[in-house]
């Protein structure tokens, strides 16, 4: 059995090699789910996998047919690669899996790109809220005047909608008409 150098001395191993401490590559230590987290992430990659449109082996068929056409490949040369017929590739793309994988495919890219965007767009919100408040000042009135709006409207000062309220008069509005002379009707108008 052999026995291990003391700490901070060179390593030699059976076929003659010599570590030296100074220069051995180090490892960092590594993340090991507990029990229930293990489970967990089982049970969420089962149930993933369930909801894909078909079993992985017959995925790695659609899924080959797919980047290959995302690629830009013809059928002839799709051919040639995955060793499928023409007939083949035709018969693969119209089962119900291909076209689940597809759209679950299309899917998933957009909503990365969505995912993207949204974060760059995060990313220069502070810089675009500076510009607006540096165009306030502006010598130019009607920069100034376009930009000191959108501040008010984007800090929920909007101007009020003269529709809005002459609509809401309207249906509050009420005359009465009042007789106290004697035994005269009362006339009730509203409108609603």
């Amino acid at each position: 059995m052999a026995k291990l150098p003391p700490p901070n001395a060179p390593l030699q191993l059976a076929d003659g090699t010599v570590i030296e401490p100074s220069i051995a590559n180090t490892f960092t230590r590594v993340a090991i789910p507990s029990n229930s987290e293990a489970r967990r992430l089982v049970s969420n990659t089962n149930r993933k996998l369930a909801e894909l449109p078909a079993l992985p082996k017959q995925l790695n068929s659609y899924a080959a047919i797919l980047v290959y056409t995302a690629s830009g490949l013809s059928d002839d040369e799709i051919s040639v690669a995955t060793k499928f017929t023409r007939e083949q590739i035709a018969v693969l793309r119209a089962q119900p899996a291909y076209t689940q994988l597809e759209s679950f495919i299309i899917d998933a890219v957009r909503q990365e790109a969505a995912t993207e965007v949204k974060s760059i767009l995060v990313s220069g919100e502070v810089k675009a809220a500076h510009r607006v408040i540096e165009l306030v000042d502006s010598e130019d009135d009607k920069v100034a005047l376009a930009a000191s709006k959108d501040l008010l409207d984007r800090g929920g000062h909007k101007p009020a909608d003269k529709l809005d309220i002459r609509a809401e008069m309207m249906q509050s509005f009420r005359i009465e008409v009042v007789d106290k002379r004697g035994n005269v009707p009362t006339i009730d108008m509203e409108t609603c």
